[in-house]
Order: C-alpha cells, then sequence, then structure tokens
C-alpha cells in the first residue's frame, strides 16, 4: 500500500460529518491536512483535535465552495501554503 504519512490531503466539509470522519482518519495516519469549511468559527478548534490526533500540519481555511472565487482563494492559499 502506498505510504500517506507526510503527504498532504485537501478535505472539504472537514468540520462535521463524513468530512470530520475523513480528517481524523488522515491525522492519525500522520497526512498534513488542508481543512475547508464554511463553519469559520469551529476550524481553529478542529485544526487543533486534528494536531493532537497526529497531523503534523493543519490549514484551516474557511470557504463556501459554492461561491467560484472562494474556492479559487482557497485553492490558492493550499497551494501557497504547501
Amino acid at each position: 500500500m502506498h505510504e500517506i504519512k507526510g503527504q498532504v490531503a485537501i478535505v472539504t466539509g472537514a468540520v462535521l460529518g463524513w468530512g470530520r470522519a475523513i480528517v481524523e482518519s488522515y491525522a492519525r495516519a500522520g497526512m498534513k491536512l488542508v481543512i475547508i469549511d464554511v463553519l469559520a468559527e469551529q476550524l481553529p478548534q478542529t485544526a487543533r483535535e486534528l494536531e493532537a490526533l497526529g497531523a503534523p500540519e493543519v490549514l484551516p481555511i474557511a470557504a463556501d465552495l459554492s461561491d467560484a472565487e472562494q474556492t479559487q482563494r482557497a485553492a490558492e492559499q493550499a497551494l501557497a501554503h504547501f
């Protein structure tokens, strides 16, 4: 199986539900994460929790991906960071 530790994953809807379950799994595997969600106020706490689970680096981005400009901005931030 391909090693994912240290790789970067971009996950949308990362604060709740399936997105949250996915990022928690990736954090435990040691992945670096870009977490994107419209729930901006919950992103910092989510990032801290993911780091505690083992993610070496978490970049939280607040964005509504139904908006093209916000989607473009989120993509640019993620690419610039990693």
